[in-house]
């Protein structure tokens, strides 16, 4: 074989173990990336899986929280109504007894003008 032959083969056979090497690299390069990319990935489904129960928590206190201020509400409703309602009650009750005082006061008034009408 002549030299140019061998230097001819030895060119190719270092140029298909240059290729095979960078296509080994670049394999390896690319498997590193898909890993990095799945592991992100896998991390981004879990914060949106918290960011998702989070929110479901916020909602339901939220929920809870208008809950509350509506049952608070209808308790100063109810409370509010049963005032109103015992003030009238209290106004009207005072009335009534206005009422009976000016009436005793008017029996005594005539009582004690009858007594003094006997005296003379």
């Amino acid at each position: 074989m002549s030299a140019e032959i061998i230097l001819a083969i030895a060119l190719v056979a270092m140029c298909a173990i240059f290729n095979f090497t960078m296509f080994q690299y670049v394999k390896e390069y690319r498997d590193k990336t898909n890993e990095s990319i799945s592991y992100t990935q896998n991390e981004l489904f879990k914060l949106e899986d918290k960011v998702r129960k989070n929110q479901q928590s916020m909602d339901a206190i939220l929920d809870l929280h208008k809950n509350r201020i509506r049952d608070v509400d209808y308790q100063f409703t109810a409370v509010t109504e049963a005032l109103i309602a015992e003030s009238k009650r209290q106004r009207d009750y005072n009335k009534s007894f206005a009422k009976s005082i000016r009436r005793v006061a008017n029996l005594a008034r005539e009582d004690k003008n009858a007594k003094s009408a006997k005296k003379k």
